[in-house]
Parts: structure tokens; sequence; C-alpha cells
């Protein structure tokens, strides 16, 4: 993706700086940085000429991305119909539509997705329609109809019923299948390794195997898709427990809460309660922004019950089941059944220490 740093108009983007309040000498030092950069081709050791760069920011450099943030930053005033998502050069567009109906008219959102189309066209981006389609976020229980089309000049935009977002795989029910079995691809070949060279190795490596090569895809944003229905998450268990008893050359009928405990390795449940716990015990030390502080709510410190107090967190109603596997709800859930001993722990090597023996523990 990143051939959209190449097309960056260096005019526009001298306007846009001037505009976020960079002028002066500050302006002229990046017109500067900008301008008379040359390059050429070499191929079979023949070179071309050295032709000036129009456009673009220099590939590899520390300011290339921050300037194309500053560049395409302004997208998110190109329409009001869509709520932006941008990271670095992917951009996600999110629309909510409430229609009784069920019926999703595609010619209104074409009509709202050509004003993004006319800003990436003044800003001289050009949007990879192989890379673009759309998906229809619903509950699996509702059926969804489209009318029309959606599409970039005149190619069409696919529909699709599964997508990636930053390395999570998002699906239309929001069930997180799809990631789970992304995950499930990712760590099965290693379990085969692991099968095949545990009796050349010791167990210490076998660990470092796992922690290295399979921990990294079950831990990676488990706090959001960990929290699905337990049915779901039984492949990643079922591989894990088969890796553990490939480590311990243990039978394969032998039970499995040992092992883990044993190895102190923390099942994906546990993982998701260890990760979750751990990102609320970092939003309670401030370690994140106001707007992820809002997300939750703690009770006022004048209200305690037996059943709340000031280190819990409230847990929102919900009415429909699924909400309940939310990440709000969940984190909210997870950390309030933590021991009250545990929550006011300081320190976070600690806290990560103590809970993690915790979760083994239960």
């Amino acid at each position: 993706k990143a051939f959209v740093f190449d097309t960056i108009g260096h005019s526009i983007l001298l306007q846009k700086l001037s505009r976020y309040g960079v002028r002066g000498l500050p302006l002229l030092w990046f017109k500067s940085y900008l301008s008379q950069r040359k390059q050429c081709v070499c191929i079979n050791n023949v070179t071309s000429p050295y032709s000036e760069i129009q456009c673009g920011v220099p590939q590899g450099s520390i300011l290339g991305p921050l300037l194309f943030l500053i560049y395409i930053n302004d997208i998110v005033n190109a329409t009001d119909a869509f709520e932006f998502r941008l990271f670095a050069d992917d951009t996600n567009l999110f629309q909510f539509i409430n229609n009784p109906s069920n019926i999703i008219q595609l010619d209104q959102l074409h009509f709202d997705f050509r004003k993004v189309c006319d800003w990436c066209d003044a800003n001289r981006l050009t949007i990879n329609v192989e890379k673009t389609n759309f998906m229809i976020i619903k509950t699996s229980q509702r059926l969804v109809k489209t009318e029309g089309s959606l599409g970039i000049n005149r190619s069409q935009i696919s529909q699709v019923t599964s997508t990636n977002y930053l390395g999570v795989c998002l699906d239309q029910n929001m069930l997180w299948t799809s990631h789970i079995e992304k995950v499930r691809k990712a760590i099965s070949p290693i379990n085969g390794i692991i099968s095949k060279i545990r009796y050349y190795v010791p167990k210490s490596t076998l660990l470092l195997l796992y922690n290295s090569m399979i921990l990294p895809h079950i831990s990676y944003c488990i706090e959001i898709w960990g929290n699905t229905y337990n049915t779901f998450l039984k492949p990643i268990l079922n591989l894990q427990k088969k890796v553990i008893r490939f480590i311990t050359f243990s039978n394969i009928g032998a039970p499995s809460s040992p092992l883990f405990q044993q190895l102190g390795i923390l099942s994906v449940h546990q993982q998701c309660k260890f990760n979750t716990s751990l990102f609320i015990f970092d939003l309670r030390a401030g370690h994140f922004p106001q707007t992820v502080n809002d997300y939750f709510n703690t009770p006022p410190n004048t209200y305690h019950t037996r059943n709340t107090t000031r280190d819990n967190f409230y847990i929102p109603k919900v009415n429909l089941t699924l909400t309940q596997h939310n990440f709000q709800y969940a984190a909210a859930k997870h950390w309030n059944s933590l021991p009250e001993e545990l929550k006011k722990i300081q320190s976070r090597t600690t806290f990560k220490s103590q809970l993690k023996q915790y979760l083994l523990q239960n």
C-alpha cells in the first residue's frame, strides 16, 4: 500500500501544513525538503537519466508517514454520512443504517461514497478497487437485502461477509468465527513442528517456540474476539491441549488443566481474561486517552454496596445475549470478578505476575 505515498501532491501538502499552522521558515524548510529530489531506474545495469520527482514523500524516511497522515487527515471533512477510522493508509468508513424494512439502498450509499471519491481525486489519491469492499454488520438472525449497486468509477465494489481490519478478521455477525479460523490455521502447523522436534530439543526450547510462534497469534486483540461463545473458541483450545500434551509427552487423553499449570501456559479463555484485566489495569493507571476512559464508567466513590466497590466498573445492562460478549461488558465483568487484593496492586509487573498465577489456579 506504500504506493500512495508516491502520489502526494507537494503543493497540496504545503497548503495543508500552512492551514495547520506551519508557516514562515518551517514551511520553507518543508518546501526545500520535498523539492529538487531526483530518481532514476536501473535495469540490467542500464541506468536511465535522472528526473525530478514531482510528487510523493521520501520513502523510508521518518517524516514520510507523518506527512501522509497530515495529508489525509481532512478526508473526514469529505462527508458527514460516514464515521471515519484512519490508520496510516488504511481508511475505513462506517455508516449506521436504521431501516425497519431490512432493505439497504446501495444507491444512496453510493451517493455518499462518491463524495469520498471526489476528495481523493482532488487530492491526487487513488482508491484501490481490488482492496476495497463493503460489509453489512448485523445480527445472525436478521436477514438484510440490498438494492442498487456501489462502485468506484465503473468498477463495482464487492460485498463480503468478512474482512481484515488491522490484523483482525471481522465477520458480518461479529461472532469472530473468521478470525478464530485464521488463528487456527496459523498455529496448527506450529503444533505439527513441535510434535516432531520434541524428541530432539529440551522442554525450554519447546516453550520458547510456543511463546514466540503460537502465543502471539492467540493473544493479539484477544480482548476483542476472545469473549465470543465458548463453542467458537473450542478449535483454539483443542490445539492448545494438543501442544501442551506434545511438550509434556502426555497421553492424548491426559487432563489438560494440570498441564496448563505445570507449563505456566494460559488457555485461550484465561488468556482473554488476562489481557482484558491488564487492559483495565492500564486504563485505571491513566495510560489511555480520555476517549477510551469515557467508554467505561466507575461507580461514584459515595456509592458502595456489598457488590460494588470503587475498584469496580459498572456492568452495562444489555438486552441481547450477543451484547454480553462485547468488550465493554466483558471487560467490566472480568475485572469485577477479580479478588479485591489483586485489584489494589499498584505495580504493573506484580499485577501481571499475580494475575497469571490466579488465573492458572482458577
